[in-house]
């Protein structure tokens, strides 16, 4: 008599090893798929903290403009009545020495000042500041009031980019 073989079935031969394959082969995919999602997720962060950083650079260099503003109002204040044309003919002459600002009369009847500047923030973008001053209507104590500080894009858009959903024959 013959001494019995152990035999396997044949469906099991390498069976662990395909499965060790496959749970290696798909934890290397996961990995894969963090790795790029990490560095996605960096590099936004990045930009991100720059544009923050851009932003309150220019919010820094903007208040230090306001503080010039307000010493020159306040002086001329001290020297010419609030709500005359002799105060904004003033006002307006010692805030044009400043440089990188737009001084105006709203119009000929009223003594309105209207104050505007911008601070360059980065290459795409700018904080613009609109101040109004002598305002008889204001309810304000100060010298002026913030009538717009925002940021604007410098880009010019432009929206005749397509994508080609449906070619056309």
């Amino acid at each position: 008599m013959k001494p019995k073989k152990n035999s396997y079935p044949a469906v099991n031969i390498g069976s662990s090893f395909m499965l060790v394959i496959l749970i290696i082969l798909s934890m290397v995919i996961f990995a894969v798929l963090s790795l790029s999602g990490a560095l996605r997720d960096a590099r936004y962060i990045e930009k991100k903290a720059d544009r923050t950083g851009n932003y309150y650079q220019a919010n820094n260099l903007a208040e230090e403009k306001l503080k010039e503003i307000d010493q020159i109002l306040s002086k001329t204040a001290e020297t010419e009545d609030f709500y005359t044309a002799g105060y904004q003919e003033k006002a307006i002459s010692e805030l044009t020495k400043l440089g990188n600002i737009t001084v105006s009369a709203a119009d000929e009847s009223d003594v309105l000042i209207l104050i505007h500047y911008s601070i360059p923030m980065g290459e795409t973008d700018s904080l613009e500041v609109t101040l109004a001053a002598n305002d008889r209507q204001a309810k304000s104590d100060g010298y002026y009031y913030i009538t717009e500080w925002k940021q604007v894009s410098t880009q010019e858009w432009n929206g005749n980019s397509t994508l080609p959903v449906i070619k056309g024959d």
